[in-house]
């Protein structure tokens, strides 16, 4: 009974030494299956993110812009202006570590509403995805059956493709507005 809790706890733990958030999403969705699995990834993801996004609006720009390079933080100055979308992209694309892009946001004083709207849309489908293929490997490693193996194989795949697609995309079309 006490799994859920010390999974999130876990979760939200390894947001602060930068660890892929996808790791601990994969994990969930082996222990506990698709749909519980990708809900407790959800509460862990969402709690790490509101808590970094606090310790960013502590600290402050000046401080985390020491923490996360000057670059990044000129990336925070931009999301005030641009909002929800912005904040969604850069959770969707790797732009920087999730921890380090929570901490940029809560120092760029976004509103906590919008960083939560944006950040759930944002990672909702990431979760889903990665907590899917999670479920399919531990099935795959119960049941080595060429169907479980083709399945986690090609989802693995799938996503890996999406994630570059999307992140090329918007690569361009962040490179075409700054010329």
């Amino acid at each position: 009974p006490w799994a859920p809790v010390v999974a999130v706890g876990l979760f939200v733990r390894l947001q602060f030494p930068m660890v892929p958030v996808a790791l601990p999403t994969l994990a969930c969705g082996a222990l506990f299956g698709f749909w519980q699995g990708a809900a407790w990834a959800m509460v862990g993801l969402l709690a790490g993110a509101a808590l970094l996004h606090g310790l960013g609006r502590a600290l402050g720009r000046e401080r985390v812009a020491k923490l996360a390079g000057r670059r990044v933080a000129r990336v925070g100055r931009r999301l005030v202006r641009h909002g929800a979308l912005a904040i969604a992209l850069l959770h969707l694309v790797p732009v920087a570590p999730f921890a380090v892009t929570n901490l940029v946001i809560g120092a760029s004083r976004v509103r906590f509403v919008v960083f939560a709207a944006a950040t759930t849309l944002a990672m909702l489908p990431t979760a889903a995805a990665l907590a899917l293929l999670g479920d399919r490997l531990a099935e795959t490693a119960r049941d080595p059956t060429a169907p479980g193996a083709i399945g986690a194989i090609l989802l693995a795949m799938a996503i890996a493709l999406i994630a570059t697609s999307l992140a090329r995309r918007v690569a361009r079309a962040s490179g075409a507005r700054r010329r």
